[in-house]
């Protein structure tokens, strides 16, 4: 009788399993958090046209507001006062830098809600800029760079504006608050609203929420 031929399936040998080294991974050191915080910023209305206009300081260790003529910056507390040195409150940032000894921004939003008496008739300007703390002061500086202009409805009355940070803005700075933020690495979101003539005794207002996305790293407790 002719004989089968072999089952080469069954006779070919298997090849060893190999197994993997395990992949190493430096401890992290580090933690992202989000950190909030919020301010109104007012003004009085003008027997002729003028403008609402402020720029938020990102930096979370020197959080400043550079104000525009005629405008103040206040908390929103139930009994409000205006903001301590025009400086915004970071409690969340302000608890962790304890903790660290570095941080870095990765990105900042803000939501900026108008008033609905004298904040519809002008579309909000919003642009980011670095190294020049100053705030706007006219339309045709809002428009001449890059910008972001929001038209305000009475059904829709809030914006929303962020940037995020890239190359050597993810640089990581001290926490220590010793050593201040060089101000040609600052980084700030500006708003610029025109506002209708009006009573002197009608104030406008801009609610307006910051929100910065941030990396902290090399803790101060690592053994």
């Amino acid at each position: 009788m002719a004989r089968k031929p072999a089952n080469k399936s069954k006779s070919r040998a298997k090849p060893a399993y190999k197994r993997r080294a395990p992949v190493r991974r430096a401890p992290i050191d580090g933690q992202n958090i989000l950190v909030n915080a919020y301010f109104e910023a007012k003004k009085n209305l003008g027997a002729t046209e003028s403008f609402m206009s402020y720029s938020i300081c990102i930096d979370p260790k020197e959080p400043l507001i550079t104000k525009g003529a005629g405008v103040s910056v206040w908390d929103g507390a139930d009994a409000p006062a205006q903001l301590a040195a025009d400086k915004l409150v970071l409690q969340k940032y302000t608890t962790f830098s304890e903790l660290f000894n570095q941080y870095r921004i990765n990105s900042a939003t803000i939501k900026v809600r108008v008033d609905g008496a004298c904040g519809l008739e002008n579309s909000v300007i919003t642009s980011n800029d670095k190294g020049i703390e100053t705030a706007i002061t006219s339309m045709k500086s809002a428009v001449s760079g890059a910008h972001k202009p929001h038209s305000m409805t009475v059904s829709r009355r809030e914006l929303s504006y962020g940037m995020k940070c890239s190359g050597q803005d993810l640089d990581f700075m001290t926490t220590n608050t010793a050593q201040a933020t060089i101000a040609a690495e600052k980084k700030y979101i500006k708003v610029f609203q025109k506002l209708p003539a009006g009573d002197a005794n009608t104030i406008c207002e801009h609610q307006v929420q910051v929100l910065l996305n941030l990396t902290l790293k090399d803790s101060k407790n690592l053994n």
